[in-house]
């Protein structure tokens, strides 16, 4: 080579190796500014990463050798072992901020401990021990690789995941055509710059693939808040609906035209049999107690709803001359209903009684069973309560008052949201309600 061609050459590696030295601490310094803006730790090991990969490449084109003669070339050839180890240990760590938390486990996480264990030792013993230099890059090859099948497991997240990938593809790609022309495997003219390509590729892309995962995290960031903002009205929604539910337990039973019954009965009896107007006030006191103490709940034991439901027949007992009578099944403590279910139904039951009717009979009956809605790995056990009344009644379109329907089915559709079925229908002597609730079982 002639020395003119031989200028030229320097000139031109000089001006490349200028772009290159400038354009990586330029984006260092951008990412390190970036940090301090957005708080995202991927950022501050990005720019430790470009620093030291920017210090290597320093050490690899000769910088420390001609600018401190006092160097021995092992010296040199322990701060390239050493350098080459530090950007191997930034490497792992930047492949780690990108991998997704959910593959975080626990044997991933500990083969992460291992390799930055060995980073470190390699890099100490390589600059206190000329003899270890290549095995601290033969292991810095190999972090290399498995950094690179960890970026390849979290390929198929995200877009920025993708980037990170391909990013240190090139670099992988670079440091292979340089080992290749250390061999003379392949030409010169193709790995002259190919460490320096693949670094700066590498490096530009994992500045995009940065760009984007904040870009995606402040996104998700935003639509979590409109979620949370969301479901925080739904739940205050749900927590009026409550409270309405609450005040409509109240006054469905505490009514203007029950109580003046109530007091005109209690009145009239404290001067013909006091004993009576004593017995019907106790009844009242208990009933109203149970009501008031319930029906902020969402459920309640059927067992201390039949109890309310034998209070309530027992104040009417008391303040008419027919006869009303309950019946039941034996309720496990742990099934549960919504308040007042029962007491609806009863309720009911009074107000389409016949006038001339001589009172009836109450009888509520249950069992489980599995549901018919069983699908796949989940299944279902159903709940039917049975709810029959015997005597005589005024004959209507619809069995149940559309109020005291609305309430059942407020009720239930608050506690077993779609999980539930009610129907009335004329039987025999009377008729029948019959309520099915289902719940998953594992």
């Amino acid at each position: 080579m002639q020395k003119k061609d031989l200028l030229h050459k320097i000139q031109t590696d000089n001006l490349l190796l200028g772009l290159y030295f400038g354009a990586t601490f330029v984006m260092a310094l951008y990412n390190l500014f970036i940090y301090f803006a957005v708080k995202d730790r991927g950022h501050l090991i990005y720019s430790g990463f470009a620093l030291t990969l920017g210090l290597f490449q320093l050490s690899h084109q000769g910088f420390f050798e001609t600018q401190y003669h006092h160097f021995s070339t092992d010296v040199q050839n322990l701060i390239h072992a050493f350098l080459g180890n530090c950007g191997t240990f930034f490497m792992l760590l930047l492949v780690l901020s990108f991998a997704d938390e959910q593959k975080k486990q626990k044997i991933f996480m500990a083969v992460w401990k291992i390799f930055f264990a060995l980073t470190v030792f390699f890099a100490v013993l390589s600059f206190l021990e000329y003899r270890t230099v290549r095995a601290a890059m033969i292991w810095a090859l190999i972090a290399g690789i498995f950094s690179l099948y960890s970026a390849l497991r979290n390929y198929r997240n995200s877009g920025y995941h993708r980037l990170f990938f391909f990013g240190l593809l090139f670099a992988f790609a670079g440091i292979m055509t340089y080992i290749l022309k250390a061999v003379d495997l392949l030409i010169p003219i193709i790995t002259e710059y190919g460490i320096l390509i693949g670094h700066s590729s590498e490096l530009f892309i994992i500045s995009i693939a940065l760009a984007v995962k904040v870009h995606e995290l402040n996104k998700n960031k935003e639509k979590a808040l409109r979620q949370e903002k969301i479901y925080r009205l739904v739940i205050k929604e749900k927590e009026i609906q409550h409270k309405n539910l609450e005040l409509a337990t109240i006054k469905k039973v505490i009514q203007p035209h029950f109580l003046l019954n109530s007091l005109t009965f209690i009145i009239r009896k404290i001067k013909e049999k006091p004993a009576d107007a004593v017995e019907l006030i106790k009844a009242l006191s208990h009933e109203f107690h149970y009501i008031i103490r319930y029906s902020g709940r969402d459920l309640v034991p059927a067992s201390e709803e039949i109890f309310i439901c034998q209070t309530h027949i027992k104040v009417m007992n008391l303040m008419k001359k027919n006869k009303y009578s309950l019946e039941s099944s034996e309720f496990h403590p742990e099934i549960n209903i919504p308040p007042l279910l029962f007491h609806t139904v009863l309720e009911n039951a009074f107000s389409h009684e016949d006038p001339d009717s001589e009172g009836f009979s109450f009888q509520v009956d249950h069992k489980i069973q599995d549901s018919d809605e069983n699908s796949g790995e989940k299944k279902s056990r159903e709940t039917v309560y049975s709810l029959k009344v015997f005597g005589r009644f005024i004959k209507s379109k619809n069995t149940v008052p559309r109020t005291g329907s609305a309430y059942m089915e407020s009720r239930l559709e608050e506690s077993f949201p779609g999980k539930w079925k009610i129907h009335s229908h004329s039987i025999p002597e009377g008729w029948q309600t019959e309520i099915r609730i289902r719940e998953d079982r594992a």
